[in-house]
């Protein structure tokens, strides 16, 4: 049998991890400078060019639920890569797409399917088959990393944009598709010393911490990309701002994302995490609450700070709890599976919120709802990973 490659440095293979999540998520929540462009190039309603950002997050969903399952048995390293891939051609295909309908399996579909299996639960995967420790910290780097990429692929995007939609589309596959040839050269992990215990699915879904755990993710998708993702700018421009300062808005949004989830990742390590998560949804539900209110530049940046605090952070608590309540197994599914969720309430949070705006001019009573939602998903948070016998601190498991 000839021998394996040599596995590559601990340090690079998280930097060509890192890079793929930057590339990936940044893309994805560039959608949102497109919805104009393809009102006007498709003569669409802003609820029908919203199936695109529909069609992606629920396709993103089916597929991140399938990623999770099978990193459990095949080498996670080969999911990221086909996802980039994917990806990298969803973005092409669209970019020259001649209708609306060609566009939504493009750069919906199939980048969705990318999304998914290039998502965080297949990301963290990796993380932990890279380092045994501080699993909590690197939870929070990694999803610092996936909010990097909107402050760098926003403002890039939008210019390009600015040129043509074509070549907007195309820098977004340009950045996916350079990712996936790190993601080649430098993460093939070895799948032998890289295990996952298999598990059922339907032992997953039968414990009590995979609900309390999977609604509020569930609430996430609906009240974060669901929100930022498709209708954040466009209700920035509709208050009156130009493009480039919305723009601007949104990438402080991302830039307070990497500032709370590296924070939230730390904490993870060193407080109870479901105080820490609940916390986190209470935050994001007072600051939907407001947003109906605010309309001055001032006011959005302010929002957009705190609600960069309160949007990715979700991720380092949840993983942690869920890497202790599914010990013994199935951690990996279960990631995938709320991960699913999640983008199922994207879905619901995008279509939502294209629909109520063309219903009733404007996105408040969504926000309201919104905020409501946030609510519940805090208190349920309080009662997750109740039954482990970690008390009140999560130690991460060694891969």
């Amino acid at each position: 049998m000839p021998a394996s490659p040599a596995r590559p440095p601990h340090l690079v293979a998280l930097a060509a991890l890192l890079v793929a999540g930057m590339a990936f998520y940044g893309a994805r929540a560039s959608i949102g400078n497109f919805l104009e462009p393809w009102e006007v190039a498709f003569d669409a309603s802003r609820g029908d060019v919203s199936a695109v950002a529909t069609a992606l997050f629920l396709s993103m969903g089916v597929s991140q639920a399938v990623a999770g399952w099978l990193a459990e048995r095949v080498p996670a390293w080969w999911l990221l890569a086909s996802g980039l891939a994917l990806g990298a051609s969803g973005f092409t295909i669209a970019a020259f797409a001649p209708g609306l309908a060609v566009t939504i399996v493009a750069c919906g579909v199939l980048v969705g399917i990318g999304a998914g299996l290039a998502a965080n639960s297949t990301l963290a995967v990796l993380a932990t088959q890279l380092f045994k420790e501080r699993h909590g910290t690197l939870f929070g780097v990694i999803g610092a990393a996936t909010a990097a990429g909107t402050i760098l692929l926003l403002p890039v995007s939008r210019a390009a944009r600015d040129s043509s939609l074509e070549a907007g589309l195309l820098v977004l596959a340009g950045g996916v598709g350079v990712s996936a040839i790190g993601v080649l050269l430098f993460l093939r992990i070895d799948a032998r010393r890289a295990h996952v215990a298999k598990v059922p699915v339907r032992a997953v879904l039968v414990q009590r911490d995979f609900w309390l755990l999977g609604i509020p993710f569930f609430v996430c998708g609906v009240t974060s990309t669901g929100i930022t993702d498709p209708h954040l700018m466009p209700y920035m421009e509709g208050c009156g701002l130009s493009g480039g300062t919305a723009a601007a808005i949104a990438s402080t949004h991302a830039a307070f994302n990497v500032v709370g989830t590296l924070a939230a990742g730390v904490l993870t390590d060193r407080v109870d995490p479901r105080v820490l998560l609940a916390s986190i949804y209470g935050t994001r539900a007072l600051a939907l609450l407001a947003l109906p209110l605010l309309r001055d530049p001032a006011l959005l940046a302010a929002f957009a700070v705190v609600f960069g605090l309160a949007d990715f952070s979700t991720v380092p608590p949840t993983n942690a709890i869920a890497r202790v309540a599914f010990r013994e197994g199935g951690w990996a599914t279960f990631l995938g599976l709320i991960g699913a969720g999640h983008q199922v309430g994207s879905a619901l949070g995008a279509r939502a919120g294209g629909a109520l705006f063309d219903a009733t001019g404007g996105y408040g009573s969504f926000f309201v709802l919104s905020a409501a939602l946030c609510g519940l998903a805090a208190l349920l948070s309080l009662r997750a990973g109740r039954g482990t016998s970690e008390g009140r601190r999560v130690v991460p498991v060694p891969a």
